[in-house]
């Protein structure tokens, strides 16, 4: 059987800098976000073929055919135990938990889709 081990490796915590100013879609107390839930979001949506850049603590990504884009932030949501989760610009409007980084593709993929408009 395995034994648990007494030395494990501790998990990395990311501390907010003072000096990193809030985006428009985190209030104030929630500065700054953990850029890796962005980075990875936004490594998903490359492999999909996004074009996809990070400004200001928001992920900008779009659709190279259309070049429509949107633009995802990351705060804490408080109704959830101050979990991570991805939200529109704004935060307003919630799109899933950071962690949960297909459904958040989906959700971006559903946002860039264009609509063909009835003639």
């Amino acid at each position: 059987m395995h034994e648990p081990s007494e030395s494990r490796t501790p998990v990395a915590v990311i501390e907010p800098d003072p000096a990193d100013g809030a985006a428009a879609c985190l209030p104030q107390a929630d500065a700054v976000a953990p850029p890796a839930a962005l980075e990875r979001l936004g490594d998903h949506l490359r492999g999909h073929g996004f074009d996809v850049s990070v400004d200001a603590s928001l992920l900008i990504v779009t659709d190279r055919e259309t070049e429509r884009s949107v633009e995802v932030g990351v705060r804490r949501r408080p109704s959830d135990d101050d979990q991570w989760w991805f939200c529109w610009r704004g935060g307003l409007i919630w799109i899933c938990e950071a962690d949960q980084l297909m459904n958040a593709v989906v959700e971006v993929k559903k946002a860039l889709r264009q609509i063909p408009t009835r003639m």
